[in-house]
């Protein structure tokens, strides 16, 4: 029965059509209709008091019966305002003659809520917070629901039979029923009070006893009106609770015989099949509610629930006697009847019709005592009380650990170490997987949580960086590579420490990592693009260190080479990851000392004919691919057309470069911006003719695109002045690029990378204002570096070459005297042997 006022409160038709359109759109469950519509029509100012009234009711009880089906914030909104709404009305019209029915609702709204704490405390037992917040909404809504119920009865007993003179206030016959009403709520509210009580409790007595005596003098009326049969009923489930098992077969006794209503007989049922149960007699409770859904046809949910829990009594007991065939049988109707009550009823009672389910299946595999403690974690954790899930999980598997169940010991630990690695407590879960992998190294799950107590030392380093963590984290990968060489979690502990030794910048271990990973392994094809890109970060440092690179090449192109003929020669088009290795490759041959550009174009030849049978195939499913996937591909064909542009003017084509190049005429902005940024660079290496002509190109595109401008996000307007200071570079007009990357720096003047380039512009203009400011740029790129490492010993170079080309030669003599004496070693051997050139131009010192 739900607490709510019923129709009986209200006397005109109208007022009743109104009242059962709003529980049809409840029933229905179109809350934000109803509440609309009260809302919308509650802000109209010609409304009479009476109206007004019935349609801020209505609207507490659409939004109580809405925070039914909410949870959190929401839920606690919407219970705030069923209550606001009638707290409003009641101060703006303190005189309200309908007052009484609106002080009903505000205790009938707490009523509510109570009993859905109450249910909640079911499905959670383990969370404390519930119940005295359910005993703390019963409490109040009772206290209210006696305060109006005495209100309603002298309000009558003043009246007698007189109607009053207001056409909005309580009619005798309203205020009697009214005073009914409140009576069987009253009696109501506390039997599911009592409920919060332990059984057999005497304060559970008293509550029950209590409510007795309101519902008996409603049960005494004529059995025709529905609130005289519904008091009874409920008689006899407070008689059932209290123990008295004889009172309340007796009242259901007196029952049967009452032309019932359906709804009416289902709680009927629920009553007399509880106490079957309460007697254990769960085969009589069983075949009572087969025999009832044969009548009805469907069971309504309680009804399906205590089905489900005489069964599981049923099977306990065949459990128990070791009669396996007989629970088997048990179990398939138990799972058939959850299924159907999930079908037929959903919510609230097919939820614990699952739950029972679970608990059988729980106790067949741990036993009770052990099934009790990991439901008992299991439900402080979908609370969301992580602290005590992980402690029940805890003594969960030391019970398990105890009665030597290797297995649910390992199971229940491992549950226990994921809980800590999902809300982040990484250490302790690192210690839990690793003491796993130790205690039960036979474990077919040993090595994937030695692995994770790896991951979960990496996750600790990643929250807080420090050299302790990190020396941890790879001890641990190192652990597992020698501990586990040939399971499969051995390359994805290969991966972990690759990816971790390329971050901390130590390319040439990682490279050496990937390299081990194997390629039908997951991480195979990421390991792939990995070795691509490891090379060209250790051929692009030894070009910076200015050192022998011919056999690092030369390592990196038979590499690849064997790499991509694999691709070359499959039947599919190229992966992602393969497209990106051949354009990595592509790369490494184009920016080779002396380009090969006939490799890099057959590169790029396998990339484009792949994309000419990918887009056939993609016609046929054309939503295979996810928009993020789509925009890698985007980016890899960009870069693909822009190595394709370099290799056709390499080969001396520039004809064919051009018209690719105007071909992105009418492509989009950005798309076209992509392409060519940074195209001019990829000819560094080229022969000079090759290089004026790229230049070439690239200026009259950039041009070109810089008329469009205004299609640019400001950040792609800063990457258009790049591409237009690379052409100028590559076209030999240096000043017009100073000029361009001056700007640049202006708006990030710590942008390294800007302020090398300008600093080289400058240096090789050679005027004396360009090498003082050349100077003044070395100075602050020196600023930015660590002292004495290879990149602040390259700037320190060029201030000291600066002062001797500004012939500012004591100054230069100084400098390089403290910086010798400062750091010996001078960045290494190329550098120290261009700082004793420089020092030999210097002329003899007067």
């Amino acid at each position: 029965m739900a607490f709510c006022l019923t129709a009986t409160t209200v006397s005109s038709a109208a007022d009743d059509s109104t009242t059962k359109y709003f529980a049809q759109l409840r029933q229905r469950r179109l809350f934000s209709l109803a509440e609309g519509y009260c809302l919308s029509r509650l802000s109209e100012g010609k409304l009479s008091q009476g109206r007004r009234t019935q349609l801020t009711i209505e609207l507490s009880r659409t939004l109580s019966e809405h925070a039914r089906f909410t949870s959190g914030q929401e839920q606690t909104e919407l219970w705030q305002r069923a209550t606001a709404a009638i707290d409003e009305l009641l101060k703006s019209s303190p005189q309200n003659p309908r007052r009484l029915l609106l002080q009903t609702q505000r205790a009938l709204s707490l009523a509510a809520q109570g009993e859905h704490l109450r249910w909640q405390v079911e499905l959670f037992p383990y969370d404390e917070t519930l119940k005295p917040r359910a005993v703390a909404a019963f409490d109040q809504a009772i206290l209210q629901l006696k305060e109006s119920e005495k209100e309603a009865a002298e309000q009558l007993r003043k009246t007698g039979r007189r109607r009053s003179a207001d056409a909005d206030a309580l009619s005798p016959y309203e205020l009697r029923s009214l005073t009914n009403h409140l009576g069987f709520q009253i009696g109501q509210a506390l039997v599911e009070r009592a409920k919060l009580d332990p059984a057999g409790s005497p304060d559970r007595v008293a509550t029950l006893m209590e409510a007795e005596s309101w519902l008996s003098r409603l049960a005494k009326r004529s059995a025709e009106q529905a609130l005289t049969l519904d008091s009874r009923l409920l008689m006899a489930e407070s008689s059932r609770m209290r123990g008295d098992r004889k009172q309340t077969a007796a009242v259901l006794k007196s029952m049967q015989s009452e032309n019932s209503a359906r709804e009416l007989l289902d709680r009927m049922k629920a009553v007399e099949a509880r106490l079957m149960l309460d007697e254990d007699r769960a085969t009589d409770a069983a075949q009572l509610l087969s025999r009832y859904r044969v009548e009805r046809l469907r069971l309504p949910g309680e009804l399906q629930y205590l089905q489900i829990e005489a069964l599981s009594s049923l099977w306990a007991v065949a459990e128990g006697r070791k009669q396996d065939d007989l629970a088997t049988q048990l179990t398939e109707q138990i799972e058939a009847h959850a299924d159907r009550a999930e079908a037929e009823v959903g919510g609230f009672w097919a939820y614990r019709c699952r739950l029972l389910v679970e608990t059988m299946r729980e106790t067949k595999r741990y036993g009770v005592e052990l099934a009790t403690v990991v439901r008992e974690a299991r439900s402080n954790y979908s609370a969301g009380r992580i602290d005590e899930a992980v402690e029940a999980y805890g003594r969960a598997y030391e019970t398990a650990e105890r009665g030597d169940n290797d297995e649910i010991a390992m199971e229940i630990g491992y549950t226990r170490a994921s809980v800590q690695l999902q809300s982040k407590n990484f250490n302790a879960a690192a210690e839990g997987f690793e003491q796993l992998a130790n205690r039960f190294p036979k474990d077919s799950r040993a090595a994937t949580a030695h692995l994770l107590s790896a991951y979960s030392l990496g996750r600790a380093y990643e929250q807080k960086r420090t050299k302790l963590r990190r020396e941890k984290y790879t001890n641990a990968l190192v652990r597992h590579r020698t501990g586990y060489p040939k399971h499969e979690t051995m390359a994805e502990a290969t991966w972990m420490l690759a990816s971790l030794e390329e971050r901390r910048l130590q390319v040439t271990r990682a490279l050496k990592l990937y390299r081990e990973i194997p390629v039908d392994h997951r991480r195979g094809p990421l390991a792939e693009v990995a070795v691509a890109r490891c090379y060209e970060k250790i051929l692009d440092r030894v070009r910076e260190l200015e050192r022998p690179i011919e056999t690092w090449e030369n390592d990196a192109i038979a590499r690849l080479a064997t790499m991509t003929s694999v691709y070359a020669n499959q039947q599919s088009p190229l992966g992602i990851e393969q497209t990106e290795v051949c354009l990595r490759f592509a790369r490494i041959c184009l920016n080779r000392a002396r380009p090969d550009y006939r490799r890099g174009a057959k590169l790029l030849d396998l990339i484009e004919a792949s994309r000419i049978r990918q887009m056939r195939e993609q016609q046929s499913d054309p939503a295979a691919e996810t928009d993020v996937v789509k925009r890698r591909w985007k980016l890899l064909y960009q870069a693909a057309t822009q190595l394709r542009i370099v290799t056709l003017a390499g080969g001396g084509r520039f004809d064919e470069a051009k018209s690719l190049i105007e071909t992105l005429a009418d492509a989009d902005a950005r798309d076209v911006l992509g392409i060519l940024d940074g195209l001019s660079e990829l000819t560094a290496n080229a022969d000079t003719k090759t290089r004026n002509e790229m230049g070439k190109l690239q200026f009259d595109a950039a041009q070109e695109l810089d008329r469009r401008r205004n299609e640019l996000k400001p950040t792609e307007q800063k990457r258009l002045d790049h591409c237009l200071g690379q052409a100028y570079v590559a076209t030999g007009r240096s000043t017009e690029a100073i000029k361009v990357y001056e700007s640049l720096l202006s708006q990030t003047p710590k942008d390294r990378r800007l302020l090398k380039t300008v600093a080289e512009l400058l240096t090789d203009c050679g005027t004396r204002e360009c090498l003082l400011n050349a100077k003044t740029q070395w100075r602050k790129l020196e600023s930015m570096e660590r002292a004495g490492e290879p990149a602040w010993m390259s700037a320190r170079y060029q201030v000291v070459w600066c002062l001797f080309a500004l012939k500012e030669h004591d100054e230069c003599r100084k400098l390089l005297a403290v910086t010798r004496l400062l750091y010996p070693a001078l960045g290494g051997d190329e550098l120290r042997s261009r700082f004793a050139e420089l020092e030999k131009k210097l002329p003899a010192k007067r």
